[in-house]
């Protein structure tokens, strides 16, 4: 997946993601963005997602994307993926106790590539 794709393909498949998406788009008014903002957007409609216990189907497709982001695309997208959701989720829950109860659905149904991401990203935190 190219990177100019990815919120295209988030708005069309994550339920509620729009509005979020609409709104940064709003607020750069045509400016250039970087590929960490872009992503941080995910970041807040996740963080939102994880606080409900009603959720699950969504974090399902948001682990798929964000899976598909990490292996099947190109570099910006990947690293976007990488740095600037996971650990941009990551480190926005690692300031909750007890963690938002929508983690463990989105880890679990994280793909094997993402939980490697996961896995590094704590390896360099020392996690």
């Amino acid at each position: 997946m190219k990177l100019e794709d990815v919120f295209t393909k988030a708005v069309a498949i994550l339920p509620g993601f729009k509005p979020y998406w609409d709104k940064h788009l709003q607020y750069w008014e045509g400016k250039e963005r970087g590929v960490i903002t872009d992503f941080s957007v995910l970041v807040d409609y996740a963080y939102d997602l994880m606080q409900k216990t009603d959720s699950k189907e969504s974090l399902q497709i948001l682990a798929e994307f964000i899976e598909t982001c990490v292996i099947d695309a190109d570099e910006s997208t990947r690293y976007g993926a990488t740095i600037g959701f996971l650990e941009g989720i990551t480190n926005r829950l690692s300031h909750e106790k007890p963690v938002a109860p929508g983690w463990k659905d989105f880890f679990e149904s994280a793909g094997p590539e993402t939980k490697k991401s996961l896995t590094a990203l704590d390896d360099f935190w020392g996690t």
